[in-house]
């Protein structure tokens, strides 16, 4: 986590588009991959109707099917089976590699596609980023990570939360610090961030739930969870 010296910085950056994206929001603000799935279309196991498996949410946030209930339902082999034909891949209803690979295809480009929309408040905006925050619960901590694929360090979670929304932060605690628009505790809201810090430096970064609670990629062995702001050593920005 990068050294915040010279005691915390006061200053107000200046405050980024309140456009964001619609990434068809049902898909993007379910579940992720869970901490244990691997990043390789050839490690996943075969799915099949009926099954029930973390991989099975990864699935369905591909392909945008809610809920992301991590069941293989009908509503879930439905989406697969458009997948395959529209991939020109044999229509089974089975994913296999090849489809597979055909969602993570169809994940990609989805997530490059931008609609702008303009959310009437930041209490609105705030609102759909928790939601898409809520959305990556279990993916495990990696130092440096920015993906769902390879991990989230805390600062590379936040700044992948806020980029589904259309907006850039830096990859680093002290710098998104900096880019937000400080604000007392007593005026935040769910949305903002939550910046903690300790002996001068800023250490952590999170996304506050409202009521004493954050979602955050905590540490080494953790994985992203909501959870209680646990020291008053704490300071909100707004983004």
């Amino acid at each position: 986590m990068p050294r915040f010296r010279g005691g915390l910085r006061t200053s107000v950056a200046a405050l980024l588009s309140v456009s964001v994206v619609a990434l068809a929001f049902v898909g993007v603000e379910a579940t992720a991959e869970a901490a244990s799935v691997a990043t390789s279309t050839a490690a996943r196991p075969v799915l099949r109707f009926g099954m029930t498996s973390p991989y099975v949410k990864v699935l369905q946030t591909e392909v945008h099917v809610t809920p992301v209930s991590g069941y293989f339902g009908p509503l879930t082999k439905a989406a697969v089976v458009r997948l395959q034909r529209a991939s020109r891949l044999p229509i089974t209803g089975v994913v296999d590699a090849r489809t597979w690979a055909a969602a993570d295809r169809s994940a990609t480009v989805t997530s490059s596609a931008r609609v702008v929309v303009k959310p009437s408040s930041f209490i609105t905006r705030g609102r759909i980023v928790v939601r898409v925050a809520a959305g990556y619960a279990g993916v495990r901590y990696v130092a440096g990570g920015t993906t769902p694929r390879s991990g989230f360090d805390c600062s590379g979670y936040t700044r992948y939360v806020y980029s589904r929304l259309g907006i850039s932060l830096p990859h680093q605690s002290r710098q998104q610090y900096a880019r937000t628009r400080h604000i007392t505790r007593a005026r935040a809201v769910p949305g903002d961030l939550v910046f903690y810090y300790d002996g001068g430096r800023i250490h952590h970064v999170a996304i506050y739930a409202g009521n004493n609670a954050v979602w955050h990629s905590p540490h080494p062995g953790d994985h992203v969870r909501r959870g209680r702001i646990w020291t008053t050593k704490i300071l909100f920005g707004r983004v």
